[in-house]
Formats: C-alpha cells, structure tokens, sequence
C-alpha cells in the first residue's frame, strides 16, 4: 500500500513510517501542508493521513482540496486526532505498529 502522511509529530512518523515498511508498504511524508496535493499527484498514494493540527492550509480545507482533485478520486483521506499508528491500526489491511496482527 502506498501511504501519505502530513503529520506535525515527525518523531512518531519516522518510526511509523519504519514499521510500516518493514512490512512492505511504502509511507511518503510531506513537511508543510501546503505540499501535499502536489506529491499526493506525484506518488499516487492509497491513502492519505493528516494531522488533525495541520495549518496553512488547515487538515479539513486540505481535505476538501484533495476532494476536488480528479487524479485523486477514491483516495481515501483521513484526518488523524490521536496517535497515526492507533489510527491506522483500524485498518484491516494496514498493519500498523501496536495493532492486532501487526509483525
């Protein structure tokens, strides 16, 4: 699965992205909100996480940005409010550290 993280908690995206490629997944992360449409369109990812604490633009705008663009359509886009790995840990076919199942 190819993944999509803006998160302000780089620390727990670095060891989540780690975790979640020794399993075989691939996790690109983006620093600043305002680049995420333009590597979301780049790498095509399955699905994207935001923080929920995002600014400039802020997680929902984002969210509502990525909506509207048609090389998107079906990327399912989540806003995160907790812990990205407790959050992602919900997924069925994501694997994420922490989670039932996980390696």
């Amino acid at each position: 699965m190819v993944v999509l993280v803006c998160h302000r908690q780089r620390a727990l995206v670095a060891f989540a992205k780690l975790q979640a490629e020794r399993q075989g997944h691939q996790v690109h992360t983006v620093g600043k909100s305002r680049d995420v449409v333009r590597v979301a369109r780049e790498v095509h990812p399955q699905l994207i996480v935001l923080g929920h604490d995002l600014k400039d633009p802020d997680a929902e705008e984002l969210k509502g940005q990525l909506n509207l663009e048609p090389s998107l359509r079906g990327v399912q886009v989540i806003v995160a409010k907790g812990a990205t790995p407790d959050l992602l840990g919900k997924l069925k076919e994501f694997k994420w550290p922490g989670s039932r199942g996980a390696a």
